[in-house]
């Protein structure tokens, strides 16, 4: 199959059969495995990458799609196991979520 190059040159996208365009959250086969293992498990994107074999590059778009739809959180930062460095851990657990504090006020002295 030869690939055309220049202006003129079609992009293609390609997804699986079953997954609707109008859809608000992908149902791609990678991102899933990615939300279950932090639906389950504290950890890092390196962690989730050895644990599911998503590659890493894909699984931090993953992590900033589910952050933005508010499915994912980091709930802190510490070194990682594995490196050493520090790094985030995130859970999709609303449990482990830090709560707002009800009594906080605003600048205004209004409640928030």
């Amino acid at each position: 199959m030869k690939i055309r190059k220049g202006c003129n040159a079609q992009k293609r996208t390609i997804q699986p059969n079953n997954v609707k365009s109008d859809a608000n959250v992908p149902t791609s086969k990678d991102i899933c495995k990615v939300f279950h293992f932090f639906r389950y498990k504290v950890g890092t994107s390196l962690d989730c990458s050895l644990a599911t074999g998503v590659m890493r590059c894909s699984i931090t778009w993953y992590i900033a799609y589910l952050e933005q739809e508010d499915m994912l959180r980091a709930i802190y930062c510490k070194p990682d196991q594995t490196t050493g460095h520090r790094a985030k851990y995130y859970t999709a657990n609303k449990n482990l979520w830090r709560k707002p504090l009800i009594n906080e006020l605003s600048i205004w002295g209004d409640e928030v």
